[in-house]
């Protein structure tokens, strides 16, 4: 090979091995009004995190970004407020979405050598300035390329739909802000249309609905908790579900509790579908007949949560049902061979034991479950035996049911535990009687502590003689108590303030009332009486 030939060869050599590791190093970004999504190259979804920013207004800082934030909504002083800088699917203010997205790139992407292609998904509808100012603020997150992606596009893509062939497909994505509907053949867009009609939407009327049917005030959390838990159209279907909600009276000013079941929120929910309905029917009607065919031929596909005669399903981007376990917005949830979803039950998976809520919902940490306190780990493995939580030791059985207001014998050793489940240590009053235990919680018997002393049940003696020792009412041990001078043979004893005997009277010792009765003495002598 010629010199000037493998210089080629190995520039282009280079050049590939360059590309390849760009390419890996190209992210997704769906930027949506209520979650932002990142997706790496050969790695999947890598964040999925709140639209939010929370900020310090006294001094115009930004303090938190995603669930950090979120989780501060409704919680937070007056100088500390929650952000979403994405509304309708597009940005309302350009500094904090910027913010937003600069801290999400640098969590999933960390070369300072070579910045990433970015392609970002956008409303069908989306305007020339709205899509300039998205550009903007992905560039001034660090990409080096930035390209634009209608959403139906993007979620035909995502479910595996080739857009490619001349075939009319339908797509209806229904995001926080928008709901984009598009009919797509050969690559592109035919028809589409962006209505203003989609998940916050829902939760603001169903907010609005239980103002004004119960008269309370509830946030936004727990409207968005009755839309994916309660609310369902149309009004007749075999699904019927209800929820117990708290809020606000606006009557009284007074926290207040309210059951609200799925006919309650069937008006507002079913108000919105028709909306969405609406458009889908429009954009239909200016659709081409052949395509229009294809739509009625291919039908449409369900992706997401759906409910069946009471049941719920998961089916993923390509339609295809899901079962095993299942990640949602960092939720995890179990998903039987037949695709139901398991809720308020338990379920032994690879050997260990998990909880599923009544969302469906993983459990982690303490949870109540049958009336007994659990505790899962990050993992959701059921914890057994021995937990140091918090500086606390608890006792979790067998069974995993945490020990509460009772006695547990582990290893020989009885232990007590009160009623939050912590294991006492020092002294404490069990049914009436005192017990002590150690720094390690063991309980202590036949033992002195202090002056007290701890009987073979553990119970504190009171009013008893220990040998040689008398303890009192509160169980203390009382010097001197009850000792008597006594001499072998004889048909008295002699109290300690007796002039008859002393210290060193020869012959006499010092012993229990009791004892010197047991030896013959039936009473106190002359002198003593006269003490008296």
């Amino acid at each position: 090979m010629p010199a000037a030939a493998g210089v080629t060869y190995m520039i282009e050599e280079r050049r590939e091995r360059i590309q390849a590791i760009m390419a890996q190093n190209d992210i997704g970004i769906d930027l949506g009004t209520t979650t932002i999504i990142i997706a790496q190259e050969g790695k999947g979804v890598v964040l999925n995190q709140p639209s939010v920013v929370a900020m310090d207004t006294r001094k115009n800082t930004v303090l938190e970004a995603g669930d950090k934030a979120l989780a501060m909504v409704g919680r937070t002083p007056n100088y500390i407020s929650a952000i979403f800088p994405l509304k309708d699917g597009v940005i309302s203010d350009h500094t904090m979405t910027r913010e937003l997205i600069c801290r999400f790139v640098k969590q999933v992407y960390s070369s300072h050598m070579v910045k990433p292609r970015v392609a970002v998904c956008v409303p069908a509808a989306i305007t020339g300035i709205e899509s300039d100012a998205v550009v903007e603020a992905v560039v001034a997150a660090g990409a080096r390329q930035v390209y634009l992606i209608d959403e139906p596009i993007a979620a035909a893509l995502g479910s595996g739909i080739d857009i490619t062939l001349p075939d009319g497909r339908m797509i209806i994505d229904i995001g926080g802000g928008t709901t984009d509907i598009a009919v797509l053949s050969l690559g592109g867009k035919v028809k589409a249309t962006s209505v203003r009609v989609a998940g916050n939407h829902y939760d603001e009327e169903i907010l609005k609905h239980v103002r004004n049917k119960y008269s309370i005030a509830i946030g936004q959390r727990t409207a968005e908790e009755l839309k994916k838990h309660v609310a369902c159209c149309p009004q007749k279907t075999d699904f019927h579900e209800s929820m117990e909600i708290k809020g606000r009276s606006l009557l009284t000013g007074l926290p207040v509790r309210v059951t609200v079941s799925t006919d309650d929120l069937y008006e507002p929910v079913m108000m919105l579908s028709e909306q969405i309905g609406t458009a889908a029917h429009q954009v239909l009607e200016k659709t081409p007949p052949e395509l229009a065919g294809d739509i009625f031929r291919n039908g449409v596909m369900l992706t997401g949560w759906i409910n069946v005669s009471g049941t719920w399903y998961y089916a993923n981007a390509s339609g295809a049902m899901a079962t095993g376990w299942l990640n949602i917005g960092g939720t995890w949830y179990y998903l039987d061979g037949s695709g139901a979803m398991v809720a308020n039950s338990w379920r032994s998976l690879g050997g260990s034991w998990y909880w599923f809520g009544d969302s469906g919902a993983m459990a982690t940490g303490w949870f109540l479950a049958g009336g007994s306190w659990y505790y899962a780990s990050g993992s959701g493995a059921m914890a057994t035996g021995w937990l140091s939580n918090g500086g606390t030791w608890y006792w979790l059985g067998g069974s995993g049911a945490m020990a509460s207001n009772s006695w547990a014998n582990v290893g020989g050793v009885w232990y007590w535990f009160d009623d939050s489940g912590a294991m006492a240590t020092g002294w404490r009053q069990v049914g009436g009687a005192w017990y002590y235990f150690s720094g390690s919680g063991a309980m202590a018997h036949d033992a002195w502590v202090g002056d007290y002393y701890l009987q073979s049940s553990g119970a504190m003696a009171t009013n008893a003689w220990v040998g040689s020792y008398y303890v009192g009412e509160d169980g203390k041990w009382i010097p001197g108590y009850g000792l008597v001078w006594y001499k072998n043979g004889s048909n008295v004893y002699h109290t300690h303030k007796c002039r008859t005997v002393g210290k060193d009277a020869k012959g006499y010792s010092q012993i229990s009332i009791q004892e010197a009765q047991r030896r013959g003495a039936s009473r106190e002598c002359k002198n003593c009486q006269q003490i008296g």
